[in-house]
């Protein structure tokens, strides 16, 4: 599904593990709880969906745009977010264990993120990184 047109499709709880969805465009999309385990996200354009509680772990997540994003919950467990465009996106009880996370970061004030979810990778505030 390579540059695949999700525009606000409703795809909550759908099981797209492991899918390709490089440069997909899927803004304003519902995707509550969806499962995208290892899915190639590389350069897809995410801004304004809601992806809260959705498993991303081990995804590829490189220059994708989560501008205004809502990945309350989200499971970005090893992930790769090199380069991805994160301002605005709403992080709140996100697990980024081992994930990959841009130098800066444009979210939630760090007292609204969970900071014993982040690990030992590194510890992300508004804009920079202790």
């Amino acid at each position: 599904m390579t540059k695949a047109n999700l525009n606000c499709a409703d795809l909550q709880a759908a099981d797209l593990q492991g899918a390709d969805l490089c440069d997909a465009r899927c803004r304003s999309g519902l995707l509550q709880k969806a499962n995208f385990h290892r899915a190639n996200l590389q350069g897809a354009n995410f801004s304004g969906a809601d992806l809260s509680g959705a498993n991303l772990a081990q995804a590829c997540m490189v220059a994708i745009d989560l501008h205004g994003a809502k990945l309350r919950s989200a499971d970005l467990t090893g992930a790769n977010l090199f380069r991805a465009r994160l301002l605005a996106a709403d992080l709140e009880g996100a697990i980024l264990i081992g994930a990959d996370v841009p130098v800066t970061y444009f979210g939630p004030a760090p007292s609204t993120v969970q900071k014993e979810l982040i690990g030992p990778y590194q510890l992300l505030k508004s804009g920079q990184v202790d």
